[in-house]
């Protein structure tokens, strides 16, 4: 089993520096590249976060219920999500909590609260407007995914997209880029989640934002990011590069843009986002993308879950850093270090 020791020696820092990032502390003056380093070290070494169990008293923890977007089915097919929740299970089981009821779809025939009461906690996945509020006025034994709606009352758990996606688009600008688009998901503006609103402030503090080359229709699966390929190819309006809100919609894109005689990246550049995809290294070129330790978020969600239901501590949220990777989708020769030069 992999310690603290073992991620330090590997990140070239010190233990307490490790505990301290991995347990959440707050107010630290720890860059981000050092806490990046930490959290692929402790996915990489698959480290387990130790809990507190001084304060559990009768309140022994069985069950977790696990709310999302979508149903089972649905959530095989993007796999950041489904990443998400194996994290969630593997840090139950390894907590001695219940990880074998674990998936349940927001709908209108869980909307009781009755209907949780059998659950020692909950963890929900995804910025869902209707779980949200439905949760904020319950009580504390809830661990948010993806958003944090009130963090002076309940604990959460953010990847963060907006410091992934400005080096994205930074760096496509740098490479000469001034027409960027962006093709993601169909709430994304709606809920002013991170990616979409993130991309648009980076282009719009340089006078690059255009919304003819912004599609917000996806699904996150392959097949809309196929469709919203082909939609910008129909009406003729294809920007030189693209950011792509997951990696499955990357490669759906990619797809279409190639079936349709382009070349990636000399007539469109692409970058996408998760980094959770084996294929995404081994396309032709392979795809640039913002990496997000998803299964680390989920183990880091659990934890989290059982430190707020057993300690009086105030609950707190954990920003689990992302990553650029630079493949040659992007137009980035890692092999001789140039620009692939545009025409």
């Amino acid at each position: 089993m992999a310690t603290l020791q073992d991620i330090a020696r590997l990140t070239g820092v010190s233990v307490s520096t490790v505990s301290r990032v991995l347990n959440g502390q707050t107010g630290l003056s720890i860059s981000d590249d050092i806490k990046e380093r930490i959290f692929e070290a402790a996915e990489q070494l698959n480290y387990r976060v130790k809990t507190r169990r001084r304060s559990i008293g009768r309140q022994k923890i069985r069950q977790v219920a696990v709310i999302g977007w979508f149903n089972e089915e649905r959530d095989l097919r993007i796999p950041y999500y489904s990443l998400i929740r194996h994290g969630i299970e593997l840090e139950c089981r390894n907590l001695g909590m219940d990880g074998s009821s674990l998936h349940f779809e927001w709908s209108d025939s869980i909307r009781t609260y009755s209907y949780f009461m059998d659950y020692d906690g909950i963890i929900v996945i995804g910025p869902n407007q209707d779980a949200i509020e439905y949760f904020l006025d319950k009580d504390k034994r809830v661990v948010f995914i993806d958003c944090s709606p009130n963090p002076h009352r309940y604990y959460a758990v953010l990847p963060d997209l907006a410091h992934g996606t400005r080096q994205a688009v930074e760096h496509l600008i740098r490479l000469g880029y001034t027409s960027i688009g962006y093709l993601g998901g169909a709430n994304e503006a709606e809920f002013a989640l991170p990616r979409y609103r993130t991309f648009r402030q980076c282009l719009e503090e340089r006078g690059l934002y255009r919304s003819e080359f912004v599609i917000l229709e996806g699904d996150w699966t392959v097949s809309t990011g196929y469709a919203m390929a082909q939609r910008c190819l129909k009406e003729g309006r294809v920007a030189q590069a693209y950011l792509i809100g997951n990696d499955p919609m990357a490669i759906g894109a990619f797809n279409a843009f190639l079936d349709a005689g382009l070349r990636i990246p000399e007539d469109v550049a692409i970058v996408g986002f998760d980094d959770i995809l084996e294929m995404v290294a081994y396309v032709r070129p392979p795809l640039t993308t913002v990496r997000t330790p998803a299964m680390m978020v989920g183990r880091l969600a659990a934890n989290l879950l059982l430190n707020g239901l057993c300690d009086d501590s105030p609950p707190f949220t954990i920003t689990v850093p992302t990553q650029l990777v630079i493949r040659e989708s992007c137009g980035y020769t890692l092999k001789n270090g140039h620009n692939i030069q545009r025409e």
